[in-house]
């Protein structure tokens, strides 16, 4: 897949009113909803729906269409693409969506980012880091492929956090 093409895939987004919102987590023994614990954001450790008024529903998780871990959207929900003992839960009005929920997206905005590997030190592999939604009103979203732990965000893992302000998204991913 090249830039465009991804670019263009995540285009499909413009227009669309997110009517729900599921959260994908694997189960953890003796451990309920682990994506709550901090106040500024919501960290997943496997990805998210965002199912449409008009029916359709985008899934986002890690993926490697570029290099393994940057941010990836399916045109389909994730259940089938999750692991087995993947906990699902609606967080439409428990988490930080109710305000965007109905609201149109207006701008689909991927943050690029470079990586290197150790066989090719010179050449640079780019991937998509972040997906920045803006809704209607100027409101805005950014999913980003980081793990957060112990106050650090931590790049190439297999975690999507969601920043419901860009300040905390913008402190968070220089720490990355």
């Amino acid at each position: 897949m090249t830039r465009e093409e991804f670019e263009s895939k995540c285009s499909a987004l413009i227009g669309e009113r997110v009517v729900r919102v599921n959260y994908y987590e694997l189960e953890y023994e003796g451990l309920e909803e682990l994506w709550s614990e901090h106040q500024d954001f919501d960290s997943l450790d496997h990805g998210l729906d965002l199912v449409m008024e008009s029916g359709s529903s985008f899934g986002i998780t890690w993926g490697g269409e570029f290099f393994q871990y940057g941010i990836s959207l399916h045109p389909l929900p994730l259940d089938g693409h999750v692991v087995k003992g993947a906990r699902i839960q609606n967080v439409t009005a428990s988490s930080r969506w109710l305000s965007y929920i109905g609201k149109p997206i207006l701008t689909v905005d991927l943050q690029w980012s470079w990586v290197t590997i150790s066989d090719h030190p010179t050449e640079k592999i780019y991937y998509p880091q972040d997906m920045k939604l803006i809704f209607e009103g100027k409101k805005e979203i950014v999913l980003s492929a980081l793990e957060m732990r112990g106050g650090k965000a931590l790049r190439f893992m297999d975690n999507i956090t969601v920043f419901f302000h860009k300040g905390v998204w913008e402190r968070y991913s220089k720490l990355a």
